[in-house]
């Protein structure tokens, strides 16, 4: 069985308020030998303001944040994609279950 080890950066610590601005993930067999992986960052959806701490922990800047090309519904696209041919595996990570699989159900739905 594959395994997806996958992590969120957001605009917020808040996962009622902020959205998902970078997401990367490693997929790997049972051996942990890589066969894939992706890295994807967004601009900041229109209209939202960035806690000005998250900023500082993901070490992003403003000029990130707006001059990316790839948007945010454009990169949820790209990750939707990426999650389903990856898939069947089993997807986790540090603190996923507290607020980055919080986050990603609710950017999707």
């Amino acid at each position: 069985m594959n395994l997806v080890i996958w992590d969120i950066e957001s605009s917020s610590a808040s996962t009622d308020f902020g959205s998902i601005i970078e997401i990367g993930g490693i997929l790997v067999d049972e051996n942990f030998n890589e066969k894939d992986r992706f890295n994807l960052r967004c601009r900041l959806p229109e209209g939202e303001i960035p806690q000005a701490m998250a900023l500082i922990v993901n070490k992003t800047s403003v000029k990130q944040l707006t001059q990316v090309n790839l948007s945010h519904y454009q990169m949820l696209g790209e990750v939707e994609k990426i999650f389903k041919k990856w898939s069947p595996a089993i997807f986790l990570g540090w603190s996923n279950i507290g607020f980055d699989d919080e986050m990603i159900r609710k950017e999707f739905f």
